[in-house]
């Protein structure tokens, strides 16, 4: 089952470093599942950690309530909204399970294994907002990437840098990128290379057209993410 638990300030938790217990808890290769949730320790720096695929293994160490919730729900920080006490603590999860079926699955578990620990539900509501939507006019200008090991989703300081990374990761990056939503409505399963201008989105939207693809504003209804105490 599941070990779940809050270290309190103690000797031993003085002694070592967050992210040193739950690298323990999580790299034993006897554990087949856990779940450790700590308290963050400020000034010490912050990191996010998975690899689901080999190990089920997620680390995320010293972030915010918000943070955490947005890394795994890919949903946007300004449609999160937690208790006022939370907004100002950190934490740091660390999460294994050998027997993962799929990623989602595994975010799913996470979520709701921080949400029992903290006391807190979710309360989901809409709103209707502009959002872009992505999709496919010319499917020949779009090339797919076959038999090739790790991917690149990333930015710099002029340009978006994917390498054999699906279309929902891509935009995944993008739409954090300008604080947008974007749906894909391209319907492509694939892995492909974009190099897109990140200097406006105007000029992404161009690039993107370069491929084969096109972004363009529509209306959509927005989840909201409210959390609130049980107690």
């Amino acid at each position: 089952r599941p070990v779940m638990q809050i270290s309190k300030k103690s000797t031993e938790t003085e002694e070592l470093k967050t992210i040193d217990l739950g690298y323990k808890t999580t790299t034993i290769n006897e554990t087949m599942f856990s779940f450790s949730l700590f308290k963050g320790i400020e000034n010490e720096g912050s990191g996010y950690l998975f690899d689901f695929n080999s190990e089920g293994n997620y680390q995320n160490w010293n972030q915010d309530l918000s943070t955490l919730i947005s890394n795994l729900t890919n949903a946007f920080k300004n449609h999160i909204i937690i208790p006022k006490d939370q907004k100002d603590k950190l934490y740091s999860v660390f999460y294994k399970n050998s027997l993962f079926k799929n990623e989602k699955e595994e975010r799913n578990k996470i979520i709701n294994l921080l949400l029992n620990s903290l006391g807190l539900i979710e309360n989901l509501t809409y709103k209707e907002e502009s959002i872009y939507v992505l999709k496919i006019v010319d499917k020949k200008k779009l090339q797919e990437i076959f038999n090739e090991k790790g991917g690149k989703n990333g930015y710099n300081r002029t340009h978006f840098l994917i390498g054999n990374i699906k279309i929902e990761q891509m935009l995944n990056t993008v739409s954090k990128f300008y604080n947008t939503v974007i749906r894909d409505e391209t319907g492509l399963l694939g892995k492909y290379d974009f190099i897109l201008r990140n200097d406006s989105i105007e000029n992404t939207i161009k690039d993107l057209e370069l491929y084969g693809l096109t972004l363009g504003k529509s209306r959509a209804r927005i989840p909201y993410y409210e959390y609130v105490y049980t107690r």
